[in-house]
């Protein structure tokens, strides 16, 4: 894949067909993309476990993308399926990058850095 004009290796961990991905599948998955030199690690399925979106969100990958890509249900239906360009099975989505600022009161604010997402239609 190329992202900013750099080739990116890209590792895909598919969750159970039944069922959530789990956070063993995260944190088994994490260290075997990064020890294989993968850029960006995708988890796809159907349902994701809360603890496995947390743990990525309070410990992020250093020099690893993760994305989580929600996996329609439609796909258990087989031939059923709409081939049209607005039936996306798949939708990436993906985690806020947030800061949180301390103030000389001792109360906090959350400051949104960003928001990355994917257009499907187009990459």
């Amino acid at each position: 894949m190329e992202q900013n004009g750099q080739s990116v290796r890209v590792a895909l961990s598919f969750g159970p067909q039944y069922g959530p991905l789990t956070v063993f599948r995260v944190q088994e998955a994490v260290p075997t993309a990064k020890m294989n030199g993968y850029g960006m690690l995708i988890f796809a399925g159907s349902s994701f476990d809360p603890e496995a979106q947390a743990f990525i969100q309070r410990a992020p990958v250093a020099g690893m993308e993760v994305h989580f890509a929600h996996i329609a249900p439609d796909v258990l239906v087989g031939d059923l399926l709409k081939t049209n360009r607005a039936s996306q099975i798949f939708t990436v989505f993906s985690q806020r990058d947030v800061k949180p600022v301390k103030h000389k009161d001792g109360t906090y604010t959350v400051e949104l850095q960003g928001v990355g997402y994917l257009r499907p239609l187009d990459g």
